[in-house]
């Protein structure tokens, strides 16, 4: 499949949440949502066929919402909706979003995202440029792992491109609390009530949940159509959620979803407390999937 045939498949998964961003273009002053929502943002990462890793978060956070008001820009709305591509780079390493100082009061110095020997300006992406590293040892095992901090590693022009992150809802808020107050208010909304009603099933009423199914429709819809060999899950939210389980008092869990009668491999840790000691173990789930005949039974 090339990009353009991909891109327009992947339009019509995003058309599904066209009418959500209709509606918060309306309705975005209002309470609750005036409160809580902080724009729209679908994938974090180029649209790439067959990648190694899917990562999918929760929800996306409040730092696009804060960087555009500081611009006096309009509320983000990151979505593929008009046709467009999507972003070129994976936030992860956009430069200064993962390590960066401010050297005066005003003046802002942005480091590489491999200059692993500067300041941390944002521990979520430093942690996940961690993970991939070590990743990249298990996965090439005979390489030269020892870097300089001044140069693109080996690794990143096939590994680090060949990955994808998106989120399993694309409304972006504070925290998870802000996002659960979207998801019910939404849920009351009669103007999207046909909408929720296709993800409805067996529940009786319109709730939060139903809501959340609908736009996890969206992100099996996505997995269909990219085939990646493992989908990890960053949270154990995002894991339960999206294989419709609970996990409780586990850092690491790897299982598997169905898509179409192809299994693919499901990974999901913790994201509380301190990454340090957990990367290694996590590295090591992960990277079999990526290695023929090297999957391991147990974790």
């Amino acid at each position: 499949m090339n990009q353009e045939e991909l891109l327009k498949e992947y339009t019509i998964i995003e058309n599904r949440i066209s009418e959500v961003v209709d509606f918060f273009a309306t309705h975005k002053e209002e309470k609750p949502y005036k409160q809580f929502y902080k724009g729209i943002s679908t994938l974090q990462s180029p649209l790439i066929y067959k990648p190694d890793i899917l990562f999918v978060g929760i929800n996306n956070g409040d730092g696009e919402y804060k960087e555009a008001m500081n611009n006096n820009k309009p509320i983000p709305v990151n979505a593929c909706l008009d046709g467009n591509e999507p972003p070129k780079e994976i936030n992860w390493f956009k430069g200064g979003n993962a390590r960066g100082r401010f050297r005066k009061p005003k003046e802002w110095v942005s480091h590489n995202w491999y200059q692993r020997d500067k300041k941390v300006n944002n521990q979520f992406p430093k942690n996940m440029i961690d993970l991939l590293f070590e990743i990249a040892k298990l996965k090439y095992p005979e390489a030269n792992h020892n870097y300089d901090n001044i140069s693109v590693p080996f690794w990143h022009d096939e590994f680090g491109e060949n990955i994808m992150y998106t989120n399993l809802y694309p409304v972006s808020t504070t925290d998870t609390k802000g996002l659960k107050k979207v998801h019910q208010a939404l849920a009351k909304e009669a103007t999207l009530k046909d909408l929720w009603k296709t993800s409805q099933g067996d529940e009786k009423a319109i709730n939060e949940w139903v809501v959340r199914k609908y736009f996890i429709s969206s992100i099996n819809h996505l997995v269909k159509l990219i085939e990646p060999k493992v989908i990890v899950c960053m949270g154990m939210a995002a894991l339960n959620d999206f294989t419709y389980t609970v996990h409780k008092g586990k850092e690491i869990v790897r299982t598997e979803r169905t898509f179409d009668e192809k299994k693919i491999p499901v990974v999901g840790f913790s994201r509380k407390g301190s990454w340090n000691s957990r990367i290694p173990k996590i590295a090591k789930v992960i990277a079999p999937f990526l290695v023929p005949n090297q999957v391991s039974s147990t974790i």
